[in-house]
């Protein structure tokens, strides 16, 4: 159980500081246990800003779990150079069979006495709001095991719960001010992420390759998904870039991983206009190309996420496979379509049995209503 003193006290009472230590001594020591891959990394990023303007000198590292595959995107890739991590710290999930068991029993061994050696002062707890509780208190204990006095993020308890259906970067920002930690208020977190000369260079060259005309309006379309269960129909996309571009001269850039190349080469050759910029991009160069878009269209995916990071008004078609709304895109004003199911909650990340129902039903015409919608409110485009 989370030690009641953190609650009732000052978080920076026994010596914490915001800052390093004086002159002589070493940096402050901060872990912070965040896991997931490219979603689930931005959505925290509100809590990463509050922690680093908390502990702007500190040293901190990220304990996260390792992205699966080649093609995943884990922490690394997104945080590094960022400034809000110093140092990465990352483990493989668990899978079955008695000899991997074993062995994922002795490499927990080594990462223990790794992050025990490396005496951290702090640890924040930024567990995804799905972590069970029996989770959450074997957590509890790990982390005090590494010699971590002051832990932050576990003052959640069924006496002092979180507001129900809040975005999951609240959530984490909750968990926080749970313990003390001044954070923002709910919705107000920071989302930016910083990009290095060397990435938007990246970009320059792929925009110039491409003879990208910046005179144009844009809207970036992410029609894939991981999961089947996410996707909307590529036809409905393709049917509604082509409509905005007939009434706004609005050109899609279909973004996304290079197995979604072929919906991008599908919806540019319905529209006969635009950019397939699928697998060309690395995700800084998406975040700079994203952020010349008028808006964002497309699925409940981590490119949505990195949408938002662009500070881009996102029009999302989701699913109803999670019943609460805590993937919603945060920050900017946003639209979002949902369908309500008898099924909802499913959790399913292929639903065969009733066809992707909650996402068919949401047909063209009510997108193409919510993405007339947006463009009239930013009054910057007459229709055609």
């Amino acid at each position: 159980m989370p030690d009641p003193s953190l609650r009732s006290e000052s978080p920076y009472s026994n010596g914490i500081r915001k800052n390093s230590a004086g002159a002589g001594s070493r940096r402050l020591r901060i872990l912070v246990y965040r896991i997931g891959q490219l979603g689930d990394t931005l959505v925290a990023l509100p809590a990463f800003h509050a922690i680093r303007k908390l502990h702007p000198a500190a040293e901190i590292t990220l304990l996260s779990d390792q992205a699966v595959g080649p093609k995943g995107i884990g922490a690394p890739q997104l945080l590094s150079n960022t400034g809000l991590v110093d140092h990465f710290v990352t483990y493989l999930v668990p899978r079955s069979g008695s000899f991997l068991l074993l062995r994922r029993f002795f490499d927990s061994l080594g990462l223990w006495w790794k992050l025990r050696k490396n005496k951290y002062d702090l640890a924040f707890y930024l567990a995804p709001s799905h972590r069970p509780p029996t989770s959450v208190r074997r957590d509890s204990l790990i982390f005090r095991s590494l010699g971590i006095s002051r832990l932050f993020g576990f003052g959640i308890t069924s006496s002092n719960p979180l507001p129900t259906n809040i975005s999951e970067a609240d959530f984490l920002l909750e968990r926080l001010r749970a313990d003390g930690v001044s954070v923002p208020a709910l919705g107000q977190g920071d989302m930016s992420l910083r990009v290095l000369d060397e990435e938007l260079a990246g970009y320059r060259e792929w925009a110039t390759t491409n003879k990208f005309p910046h005179d144009r309006i844009w809207v970036a379309i992410g029609a894939g998904s991981k999961m089947p269960s996410k996707q909307w129909p590529v036809e409905r996309y393709a049917a509604v870039a082509k409509e905005l571009f007939r009434r706004y001269r609005i050109v899609p850039i279909v973004v996304g991983s290079s197995d979604e190349r072929g919906l991008g080469d599908h919806i540019i050759r319905e529209v006969g206009s635009g950019l397939n910029a699928c697998g060309d991009l690395n995700i800084k160069e998406s975040l700079v190309a994203l952020g010349k878009c008028l808006f964002y269209l497309g699925n409940d995916t981590g490119t949505m996420h990195l949408a938002a990071c662009a500070k881009r008004p996102c029009i999302a078609v989701f699913s109803y496979r999670a019943r609460k709304d805590s993937w919603f895109p945060y920050g900017v004003p946003h639209r979002v379509l949902r369908h309500d199911v008898h099924c909802k909650g499913c959790e399913l990340v292929v639903c065969v049995e009733h066809a992707n129902r909650c996402l068919t039903e949401i047909s063209s015409d009510q997108v193409l209503a919510a993405c007339d919608d947006l463009i009239q409110s930013l009054a910057l485009i007459p229709k055609r």
